[in-house]
């Protein structure tokens, strides 16, 4: 499983999302995340035979962690 964890300034953490999984398989691996105006984008592996990029609206994912209380956003 993976979980997203969010850092203060002096890298003190703040928040770590309850663990998920990307597509339920077995054998995955998140290698990169960039936030883009109101999206976020996640590349991951599976199994070593695909590479994946996750395009998401970034206030759903804040949500879908339950996140929002860390970051200040309301939607």
């Amino acid at each position: 499983t993976h979980s997203l964890v969010v850092y203060r300034s002096n890298f003190d953490v703040a928040a770590v999302s309850e663990p998920f999984s990307f597509e339920g398989q077995k054998v995955e691996f998140c290698c990169g995340l960039a936030v883009s105006g109101r999206s976020i984008f996640l590349s991951y592996g599976i199994w070593d035979r695909e590479a994946v990029v996750l395009k998401a609206p970034l206030a759903s994912v804040i949500r879908a962690l339950n996140l929002q209380h860390v970051l200040g956003a309301d939607g």
